[in-house]
Order: structure tokens, then C-alpha cells, then sequence
């Protein structure tokens, strides 16, 4: 898997350049060819998140490969996509499954009552979270396809919990890891009464280690925007659920990336 994804990656980093290339040129016989190809791969690579929520990378070794896949899983564009932003091509090269696409996977991975388009369409727009380390907790990936399957079956208000859960897990790994929290923190449904509140155990992270202090804005406007939820003091749009889950993994993502490069430098 991780040798083909790697291919498909690597490949879309030429094809970034190559169809600006041709549009410069003038190439119009190979601009389409491009199109066409950045458009399958970028459809294969997400594709993946459909049944994988959480995607250990550790195992693909060039770190161009990791970056070009985790920009595709979280839905960041590319640079011809932001330079053609005003044109009518911009849609197909976000890489978006047609309704062909749509009936295939379905067959494979769902279909009941519930409209198999809204729940493929639901997946595949989230992603998935994507992180490279050694060890992760146990029950991060169940939380985070937890809230994919509620954002696919359009529950927004759980969508908002489960992200504070998500980072709550995470912010209280690498605390453990950076000695912060005790080992038995680790599992996260033991959680002793010396605990620190989520807002001190990221401020505590980010002073103790400068490293993280970057992250610091990011984590703290998750917590507090899940907050007003948790409190039941509103309730959440489709829009918003889709940007906080989209957050809140970009944001585990970059928690355990530079954690792993403090490992690096130790």
C-alpha cells in the first residue's frame, strides 16, 4: 500500500508542475493529459481514508511523499489549483468522486437505508488523519472514525465532542510521553483526580517545550469552541462540523509531526 501511495504522491508533485508548465506553453494536448492523471491520483490517495481513518505514515521513508499525502488527505490544494482558482477546472482538480465513483466504493463499504452517496460524500470529504510515530493511543483511531461516521450520518453536535476527545487524547499522549502525566494517563479512561484541565496541560506542553508553542492558538481554539458544545449551550451547522473535524486532525497531525522531530533533535 504504502509503496503504490508513495508513487501516486510523488507523482502529483510533477504533475503540479507539468500542468502549469503546459498552460504557459500553451500545451493543450498535454494539459489535459495532466489533468486527467493529477485528478485519479489524488482520487486514489483519498480514497484510502474511506477505510482508514487514522494513517500511520511512519512507514513511508520520503518525507515529500508525507507531505504531498497529507495535504491530499486534509484537502489542502496544490499550487495549480490555487492559481486556477477562478476557473471552471478548479472543481475537477480537487480531485472530487463522481457519481460513478460514488456507486463503486459504495457497493464495497455501505449501503442500507441510509443514501450511500450522503455517507461516501461524508467520508471522503474529511479525510483522514495522517501521522508517522512509533506508537499511538489505543483508542485514537476508534474516535476519529467515530466522528467521520457522524459527520457521513450528519450528526454535527457529536462531531464537536468527539474533536475535544480527539485532542484531549492526543495533547494527554505526548504529555505522558514528555513526562507531564503520569504512565497511567495513557489510557484514557483512567484519568486521576491530580489531572490537569485540558487549558493548563496545553499551556504546561507549549511553556515546557518551545517547540510546541506554535500549536499553542490552534489547540486552545479548538478546546474552547468544543467547549460551548459539551456545555449544551448551542448547537452545531454542517459547515462548522466539517471545519472543526478538519482542524482538529491538521492539528494532531502537526502535534505529533513536531513531536517527532523534538524526538529528533534529543
Amino acid at each position: 500500500m504504502f509503496e503504490e501511495m508513495t508513487d501516486k504522491a510523488l507523482r502529483l508533485k510533477e504533475l503540479d508542475l507539468l500542468i502549469v508548465k503546459a498552460i504557459s506553453t500553451f500545451d493543450t494536448k498535454s494539459f489535459a493529459k495532466y489533468v486527467v492523471e493529477f485528478n485519479d491520483a489524488k482520487k486514489s490517495i483519498r480514497s484510502y481514508a474511506l477505510e482508514h481513518p487514522l494513517l500511520n505514515i511512519q512507514g513511508i521513508e520520503d518525507p515529500k511523499a508525507c507531505f504531498i499525502i497529507q495535504k491530499v488527505m486534509s484537502g489542502e490544494p496544490f499550487a495549480v489549483e490555487k492559481a486556477m482558482s477562478d476557473s471552471e477546472i478548479t472543481e475537477f482538480l480537487k480531485g472530487e468522486l463522481d457519481d460513478n465513483d460514488i456507486e463503486n466504493l459504495a457497493s464495497d463499504l455501505f449501503y442500507s437505508w441510509f443514501s450511500h452517496y450522503e455517507y461516501i460524500q461524508g467520508i471522503y470529504e474529511i479525510g483522514a488523519l495522517t501521522i508517522s510515530c512509533s506508537k499511538i493511543p489505543e483508542n485514537l483511531s476508534k474516535f476519529v472514525n467515530e466522528a467521520r461516521d457522524c459527520y457521513a450520518f450528519q450528526q454535527f453536535n457529536a462531531v464537536f465532542s468527539l474533536c475535544r476527545t480527539i485532542l484531549e487524547i492526543s495533547i494527554k499522549d505526548v504529555a505522558t510521553t514528555r513526562k507531564i502525566l503520569p504512565a497511567d494517563n495513557r489510557d484514557i479512561s483512567y484519568l486521576t483526580s491530580r489531572s490537569p484541565e485540558l487549558y493548563d496541560l496545553i499551556n504546561q506542553l507549549c511553556d515546557r517545550y518551545t517547540i510546541f508553542k506554535t500549536l499553542r492558538g490552534q489547540l486552545h481554539e479548538i478546546r474552547r469552541k468544543t467547549n460551548s458544545l459539551i456545555h449544551g449551550s448551542r448547537s452545531v451547522k454542517k459547515q462548522e462540523a466539517s471545519e472543526m473535524l478538519k482542524k482538529t486532525l491538521l492539528a494532531v497531525h502537526r502535534l505529533y509531526e513536531l513531536e517527532s522531530k523534538r524526538q529528533g533533535t534529543t
